[in-house]
């Protein structure tokens, strides 16, 4: 599964992620390149040179030291959306892909006019 980033309405694709919960070496890889190839693509498409201010490449070097201690692939895909959010842009933004499970309720909801009723019990 490739991992988008959407700059200005453009969508990049960045490094393959697995499901794991806990933080292996290859998960780490993967994070620290994901940061990376998202540090490219910004530096590349971002219509404003001085990316309101920040230094890029010391953020940069901040988030790829903070990611060495991603408790989990959660915890560093949320750091890598923390870094983008230094921009403080709306169209520019970190859209982690999606997980390979599910989460089931035991019920289905649906909108009814004007309000959200249980429509299945599954038990």
């Amino acid at each position: 599964m490739r991992l988008p980033l959407t700059i200005g309405g453009i969508v990049l694709a960045t490094g393959v992620l697995t499901s794991a919960q806990s933080l292996s070496a290859n998960d780490a890889l993967r994070l620290h390149t994901m940061l990376r190839d998202v540090s490219d693509a910004v530096k590349k498409n971002y219509y404003d040179s001085t990316y309101h201010g920040l230094n890029w490449d010391v953020r940069f070097r901040e988030y790829d030291e903070k990611l060495k201690s991603a408790p989990s692939l959660n915890g560093g895909l949320t750091m890598i959306a923390a870094f983008l959010d230094g921009l403080k842009d709306s169209h520019t933004y970190f859209s982690p892909p999606p997980r390979p499970y599910r989460l089931d309720y035991g019920y289905r909801l649906a909108p009814i006019g004007d309000q959200i009723l249980v429509v299945q019990s599954l038990s």
